[in-house]
């Protein structure tokens, strides 16, 4: 039966040139045509709302994956800002430290220098005794 009705103009189109039936054969071949190219029309277009869904179904999973994504990042932010406080406290304490440990270098230093006057003086006066006694 398809057959038959996809060959209808020709066999109209034949009949046509017979002499007669020759206006049913162009009417029928344009209703084939225009039947086709709704056909067309109707797959291009199940062709594209599948390319569309496909498309809408890979961004969702791409926009679900950058939005665990980011809460994992801003979980790993939160815990680096911690971290960098608690670092910047420790340096802090550092740095009080070492302030406290430069003051009492220069403390000792001073001290050290003091000694060792101290002992230049003993030095002379025990050289001053001996030469005195060996007089």
């Amino acid at each position: 039966m398809n057959t038959l009705i996809n060959n209808l103009g020709l066999i109209l189109g034949a009949i046509g040139l017979t002499g007669g039936g020759g206006l049913l054969g162009v009417y029928l071949d344009r209703k084939k045509r225009k039947g086709e190219v709704q056909q067309i029309e109707g797959n291009a277009l199940k062709t594209m709302q599948e390319a569309y869904t496909k498309f809408t179904e890979d961004s969702n999973k791409k926009f679900e994956y950058l939005q665990s994504e980011m809460a994992h990042l801003k979980k790993e932010n939160i815990e680096q800002r911690k971290d960098i406080r608690d670092l910047h406290k420790d340096n802090r304490s550092l740095h009080n430290q070492v302030t406290a440990l430069s003051n009492e270098n220069g403390e000792l230093k001073a001290s050290i220098k003091a000694l060792e006057n101290e002992n230049k003086r003993y030095k002379q006066r025990l050289k001053n005794e001996v030469n005195s006694k060996k007089k």
